[in-house]
């Protein structure tokens, strides 16, 4: 049996002479995503119930299943949380709920997950989704490389890497 939302079709692969090779059956699911976001190495969705799935390598936690497991097709993400906005970093990712709440998981040898650490230890991991730091709502949420920026009544803030002044606080 295949799953809520999956299709299935047989292909039939034949040789130029038209004689039957045999076939293959293709099963396409069909989640309903409403916005998609694509990252350095994964990307990520958010379907009509703003239920999260990503796919991709995993190797800092971006894809938020708990693990460090690559997806080849999309699974479940930060489960037990919805988003009306996701966004994608180059191995980090970030959701915004209703109420304007950011969290981030994924690599955070810069700071980009927002939550006041900065783990700069080889291959470190962060797999959940943690809250970012502050306690503030945003309207938007955008990522850079290494950073993410929230906007809020017309102020953006910015965290994780300020090289050459990227978080715009006049340092780095």
């Amino acid at each position: 049996a295949l799953p809520p939302g999956a299709y299935s079709a047989r292909i039939n692969l034949r040789a130029r002479n038209n004689t039957r090779r045999g076939s293959v059956r293709v099963v396409l699911n069909v989640i309903g995503f409403q916005q998609v976001s694509a990252g350095g190495y994964h990307t990520c969705a958010l379907n009509t119930r703003n239920a999260l799935y990503c796919w991709g390598d995993n190797f800092s936690g971006q894809l938020g299943t708990g693990d460090q497991v690559d997806a080849r097709s999309p699974v479940r993400s930060a489960v037990g949380r919805t988003f009306v906005q996701v966004v994608s970093g180059y191995s980090h990712t970030c959701g915004r709920s209703a109420d304007g709440t950011a969290y981030c998981w994924g690599a955070n040898e810069s700071g980009q997950l927002g939550n006041g650490i900065i783990d700069a230890s080889e291959g470190s991991a962060n797999p959940i989704p943690v809250l970012v730091s502050g306690g503030l709502s945003f309207a938007r949420l955008t990522p850079g490389y290494a950073r993410t920026c929230g906007l809020r009544r017309g102020t953006a803030y910015c965290w994780g890497n300020n090289g050459a002044g990227r978080l715009g606080n006049n340092a780095g």
